[in-house]
């Protein structure tokens, strides 16, 4: 059989003794191995055709390896529904046989100055919800190909129930100032800095940003382009404008140290792999935990331990809704938003334009005088009456300077007389006729009876 990343010739496929079905007798990690190969077309870098995207079979590849681990020696025909029970038991655990390295380097010991450290060894790895019910998913479509898997086996699978997230949480600007103070401050942490320099400004995720190719790149141009391999959906490839002096000062940054790290041609990552010490491979991607030790610590030096990567995109995105750009302009500058984060992003919008509506007709109405009610006119027939608004004069800044609960009408007359305002004109805020004619109520000894 050729390996997967094989050129397999054409006349190979239609030969009769090329095995392609997936047997009910082969051992679980033989048809996995068949299932993946059927979904590609072996080697993609001449021509970039298959059937499924990179990513997608990336991520096949991640789930068949976990399975493998628990599945490997198990033919299909006897897999049954317990067993998928006990996966999904260990595998959100991180029990046997999910205890393992998490990183090749954690079986070797090292060496910080004179001292060596031992190895950390195999940790428990357990997975998410979601995750575990993806590689279900990737273990169901193997047997559907083997006709083990129908409507009876459908009906008594239970997938785990997946965890709602809670709507992801943004620096506000004062935190956002701190995390760029603190991750400028020593040359250690400088990637960091313009990592997040950059996601701030273009509302990029981190899967976007390590997608990256330096012929994605146009400095001169101040743009560059989300390739779709990198993009969650076809609606997340898009054009990107640097359209500030930060984000291109950190985009040439980042060009200048990938350019030491040999990333010298246009279908080299701007974001290397790092294969050891001081060694990088261009012609792959930096994986996800690329930068996961510096951030680390540039959390606990900032003191803002729950930010996450990917929640430089949230921070950028919350930052240009609260400046009042429309939410049609943030999504064509974001790409694709969840309807769970439009609801959020929308609620921020909303609050910003009525604190714009505020600033906009502030000062422009005439003040309410103190003590005034709405005439019952204004009330529709089902409305309750309406609350005494505080007896607070604010029609005039002398009557307000002087007259209190204290007050008696005959001090208000001298004084309206003073100031030239005619007693009609205040009766009418005041719903008490005080014409000459006028007295006040039995028992009334001042204006605010």
């Amino acid at each position: 059989m050729h390996s997967t990343n094989e050129t397999i010739p054409a006349h190979e496929w239609l030969q009769p003794g090329r095995k392609l079905a997936i047997e009910p007798g082969m051992k679980f990690e033989e048809a996995a191995d068949l299932w993946i190969e059927s979904r590609t077309l072996g080697n993609r870098n001449h021509h970039g055709a298959g059937f499924i995207r990179k990513n997608t079979e990336e991520s096949y590849r991640q789930y068949l390896e976990s399975l493998k681990l628990f599945f490997t020696g198990v033919r299909l025909v006897d897999i049954r529904l317990d067993h998928i029970r006990g996966y999904q038991l260990a595998r959100v655990a991180g029990s046997a046989p999910f205890i393992r390295y998490r990183r090749p380097q954690d079986a070797l010991s090292r060496k910080v100055g004179d001292q060596v450290t031992p190895p950390k060894g195999k940790t428990p790895c357990p997975a998410k919800p979601k995750k575990v019910n993806q590689e279900i998913m990737a273990l169901i479509l193997i047997l559907k190909r083997a006709k083990l898997w129908g409507e009876d086996q459908q009906a008594y699978y239970e997938p785990l129930l997946e965890e709602q997230s809670d709507v992801q949480r943004a620096l506000t600007p004062e935190e956002q100032s701190r995390w760029l103070g603190v991750a400028r401050s020593t040359a250690r942490w400088e990637q960091v800095y313009w990592y997040s320099l950059l996601a701030f400004q273009t509302c990029m995720s981190t899967n976007e940003i390590r997608s990256l190719r330096i012929g994605d790149i146009n400095l001169q141009a101040a743009m560059l382009r989300i390739p779709l391999a990198g993009a969650k959906n076809q609606y997340r490839a898009r054009p990107v404008h640097l359209s500030t002096t930060e984000a291109q000062y950190a985009m040439s940054w980042l060009l200048q140290r990938a350019q030491k790290l040999g990333a010298t041609k246009l279908d080299h990552y701007l974001f290397p792999s790092r294969i050891g010490p001081g060694n990088w491979n261009p012609e792959a991607p930096m994986s996800e935990s690329g930068i996961k030790k510096q951030w680390e610590e540039v959390r606990k030096a900032s003191g803002l331990n729950w930010f996450r990567q990917y929640d430089c995109r949230h921070t950028a995105i919350t930052r240009c809704v609260e400046s009042g750009m429309s939410l049609g302009l943030v999504m064509k500058m974001a790409g694709h938003i969840s309807s769970k984060m439009t609801a959020h992003y929308t609620h921020i919008s909303e609050v910003v334009q009525a604190r714009a509506m505020q600033n906009v007709f502030s000062g422009l109405n005439a003040p309410l005088p103190g003590g005034w009610n709405p005439p019952a006119s204004f009330l529709p027939p089902c409305a309750a009456p309406a609350a005494t608004f505080a007896p607070t004069p604010t029609y005039s800044a002398p009557v307000a300077s002087v007259i209190d609960r204290s007050t008696t009408i005959a001090e208000v007359l001298r004084l309206l007389q003073q100031l030239g305002v005619a007693p009609e004109e205040l009766s009418a805020s005041l719903g008490y006729p005080m014409g000459p004619e006028s007295s006040p109520r039995e028992g009334a000894d001042s204006v605010f009876f």
